[in-house]
């Protein structure tokens, strides 16, 4: 049995808009209050092609320098679209115990910023402990999450009697199973709507690292999973990561036949302020912030259910928490004086 520690990922929403599994945690904060809708990069518009998002750092931010190299690997990883099903290291060699891993919580914040994907789980500030794992939705019109687990005594699965909660997670037709992708990732294949689960299922499964773990995937924790882990890693896309990245991509009819679907392509401008989608950087927050994004969302013309993300995306770091940005200090290189793989934790 794993003993977790949990702690917030913050998530900001200022702006009107809808989301699928995207961009919402709390409804009760959030703007987007609608489980059909789906968010797009900024700039797409309902035509095909390739759509490019610019992500810098803030050239007044501290560690711009330092946080370079592990910002570019989390993009890489984005645009790269593979999904893993080894992503998770509980107890990193080289993470210190008391250290947030940069690349991992970038990667998780990019993805909020970048393409409005949102959590798999309700989290921490819905509910305490396990049962902040059950798949993300709405609290339905009762006004209250109704979390418990079913027959299986196993929140998050497919038998968990969620009476009126409104399911916000993409799930598998075929077989409401989160650990694989299905060869086509669109409406034809992927569904929110409870009635289209598999006989027997009473909600939607979703791939957090406990239900991987009974699943027999115990190196598995889905990048947006509201759960972080000090001292862990957790850089690549989980089946769960990429469904949700894929689905948008099947454009405005939500199915995957070229006429408006698109391609994302995240750009790595570096230290710059030149036409930025994107911006990084380190700030002072409250104790409770680790990471968090500010982005907009605006309705696509002729859709009232499909939005695109807007403005300039505030992407901010808790210059007060200890951050770990790569290999450790005295790793491979030292004694033949390469120190290409130093790196710094702060403060």
């Amino acid at each position: 049995m794993r003993t977790v520690l949990f702690f917030l990922i913050a998530l900001l929403v200022p702006a009107s808009g809808h989301a699928g599994t995207w961009l919402v945690d709390n409804p009760a904060v959030s703007p987007f209050v609608d489980e059909t809708s789906t968010p797009h990069p900024v700039l797409y518009l309902g035509a095909p092609g390739e759509r490019v998002v610019r992500v810098c750092i803030d050239p007044s931010s501290p560690f711009g320098d330092t946080m370079t190299p592990a910002l570019g690997r989390a993009i890489e990883t984005i645009n790269a679209l593979q999904p893993s099903t080894e992503n998770f290291v509980e107890t990193s060699p080289t993470v210190p115990i008391d250290a947030r891993d940069f690349e991992s919580f970038a990667l998780h914040e990019l993805l909020h910023c970048v393409a409005g994907v949102g959590h798999v789980n309700v989290g921490p500030d819905i509910a305490p402990g396990i049962a902040s794992l059950s798949t993300n939705s709405f609290s339905g019109d009762n006004g209250t999450f109704d979390l418990a687990p079913g027959a299986d005594a196993t929140f998050r699965t497919l038998d968990d009697p969620r009476a009126d909660d409104v399911n916000f997670f993409w799930f598998q037709r075929a077989n409401n199973i989160p650990f694989t992708v299905a060869a086509v990732v669109d409406s034809t294949t992927y569904s929110r709507d409870l009635s289209d689960l598999p006989g027997g299922h009473l909600f939607a499964s979703n791939g957090n690292f406990l239900a991987a773990d009974a699943a027999g995937f115990p190196d598995l924790m889905p990048v947006m999973e509201v759960v972080g882990f000090q001292g862990s890693e957790a850089r690549q896309l989980t089946p769960d990561d990429t469904v949700n990245l894929r689905f948008g991509l099947s454009g405005l009819n939500e199915v995957a036949d070229a006429t408006d679907d698109y391609s994302i392509r995240v750009e790595f401008v570096g230290i710059s302020t030149d036409g930025c989608n994107v911006e990084v950087r380190f700030t002072n927050e409250p104790q409770s912030f680790n990471a968090g994004c500010d982005i907009n969302a605006i309705l696509i013309g002729g859709s009232s259910t499909h939005f695109r993300l807007a403005g300039i995306g505030d992407l901010r770091f808790n210059i007060n928490k200890e951050w770990f940005f790569g290999t450790s200090v005295f790793a491979d290189g030292f004694e033949s004086g390469d120190f290409s793989n130093w790196s710094a934790v702060v403060p």
